[in-house]
């Protein structure tokens, strides 16, 4: 009888003695395990292993409103203000001073682990149910793709990590040492693209597709500069005529106009109750903006504001000025206190708690990805041109030439047409990195960024519980 557990949301590193390590004899049945012969032989068993990997995925309490603001605070388009969040978030990734002990770090990686271990469950124990071949493809290639995309999330965080995908556990009681980043890529090459080759095109909303898990694959081999791979893998996707852009830039993230073409993976929100809820405003808006919020506010930046072409249309989710509750206007632009509203408020929200849904990948960025991956490979050439053309049309703005770029022009033209295109979206912090740029930007604002930043230290909590030697702390923390 094999018994895999499940009873707490850790990483795979730590020993888990709490768990295995008392071996008498008890009276009482251990809740805290999953017995094969009793859940994991049934669909629903199954499926809810599954669920749980999905949760892990979801970014979830809070996840996803850190990862936005992190990225947006450590690349300087916006600066953060007041409440809990303005000491847990605000300031760290600002002035790069995160450490070890630093509490959203922990839950990313807790969060990543947890999908990875439930997606192990599913995978390694399919073969004991009596299931349709159907069933079983499809759920095995679910897993594979939720493992696939954690492992390329605590990569693109904290560089190599241990590599565990077994459920065993009499393998998992012993602690792991970090794996080679060969070993990590291609391990996220192999979920990702066994998931591709199983995957249905269609599935209920918030479940992974073929096509997400071809776009978290694209971005992947963008993000770690497999050029090729990622504009063939791109130029699949736009093949597929599954995904385009929606005519208005406004309605991507409107409650009330969900279910978008472009969407390739979305993490569904509800407006019921936390953890399931978007608080992205409830985070980022004044108090008395008119909207239930915290006492946390984001400002974006007079220098971000006035970057934007004359006419991007983008540009009518940042609010440079607005009335507040108590009749009084309130003029942002020019104090650096611009405002987003690039998620419109929801109507159906009781109060803090948004059901706007968030965009894992969406077709947009599958279009940019291919002409940068073209333009490495090649220099400027037309497709990556007519590519760049198709978003900034969208947008409102004038088309681009081919004639008016160098590879490194284009290189840095596309780049900032990514970050007018995917502000307040989690991307601007990977491409900066990805272009070698976010240390000396951050430094030429003032900030201490060094090198080392460029990745975020292993949680302390993970260092201390693991005694193997290979569990090394990234250096400079």
């Amino acid at each position: 009888m094999k018994l895999y557990y499940i009873n707490r949301i850790i990483a795979f590193t730590l020993p888990l003695m709490c768990v295995v390590s008392c071996e008498d004899a008890l009276d009482e049945e251990p809740f805290s395990e999953l017995v094969t012969e009793t859940l994991l032989v049934e669909e629903q068993g199954i499926l809810g292993v599954l669920s749980s990997a999905y949760a892990g995925s979801q970014q979830q309490s809070f996840g996803y409103e850190a990862r936005v603001h992190l990225s947006e605070l450590s690349t300087g388009s916006a600066w953060q203000q007041a409440g809990a969040w303005e000491g847990n978030v605000g300031v760290p990734f600002t002035e790069f001073t995160w450490t070890s002990g630093t509490g959203v770090l922990g839950q990313f990686w807790n969060a990543a682990f947890q999908t990875i271990r439930d997606a192990n469950i599913v995978i390694n124990n399919i073969e004991l149910g009596d299931f349709s071949d159907d069933f079983r493809s499809t759920v095995v290639a679910e897993a594979k793709a939720l493992r696939g995309h954690s492992y390329a999330d605590l990569f693109s965080f904290f560089g190599p990590v241990p590599i565990i995908i077994t459920s065993e556990s009499t393998e998992l009681v012993q602690p792991q040492g970090r794996s080679s980043e060969a070993e990590v890529l291609q391990q996220i090459e192999n979920d990702l693209l066994d998931a591709i080759n199983a995957l249905p095109d269609e599935q209920p909303v918030g479940k992974v597709t073929r096509g997400a898990a071809m776009g978290v694959l694209c971005k992947h081999y963008l993000n770690t500069k497999q050029w090729q791979k990622s504009a063939d893998l791109a130029e699949d996707i736009i093949d597929m005529g599954v995904y385009s852009l929606i005519p208005s830039y406004s309605d991507l993230f409107d409650a009330t106009k969900e279910g978008s073409s472009e969407f390739l993976w979305i993490l569904p929100r509800s407006p019921v109750s936390f953890p399931v809820s978007n608080h992205i405003n409830a985070l980022g808006l004044p108090t008395d903006f008119g909207v239930a919020t915290f006492a946390a506010r984001v400002f974006f930046f007079d220098d971000f504001f006035n970057a934007f072409e004359t006419g991007d249309t983008r540009i009518d989710n940042l609010i440079p000025s607005y009335t507040n509750t108590a009749g009084e206007l309130i003029t942002g632009l020019g104090n650096d206190q611009s405002v987003s509203l690039k998620y419109l408020p929801d109507p159906a929200a009781p109060g803090v708690d948004a059901g706007n849904d968030v965009a894992l990948v969406r077709y947009a960025d599958i279009l940019l990805s291919r002409a940068e991956a073209l333009n490495e490979l090649n220099g400027p050439n037309q497709e990556s041109i007519d590519l760049i053309n198709e978003v900034r049309s969208r947008a409102g703005i004038t088309s681009i030439s081919v004639g008016g770029f160098d590879q490194s022009g284009l290189r840095d033209f596309i780049l900032e047409e990514r970050r007018f295109e995917f502000y307040y979206e989690d991307k601007r912090r990977e491409d900066l990195i990805r272009h070698s740029k976010f240390i000396s930007e951050a430094q030429a604002r003032g900030k201490s960024a060094q090198d080392f930043h460029r990745l975020f230290p292993i949680p302390q909590a993970e260092i201390d519980a693991n005694s193997n030697p290979d569990m090394e702390q990234n250096p400079g923390y």
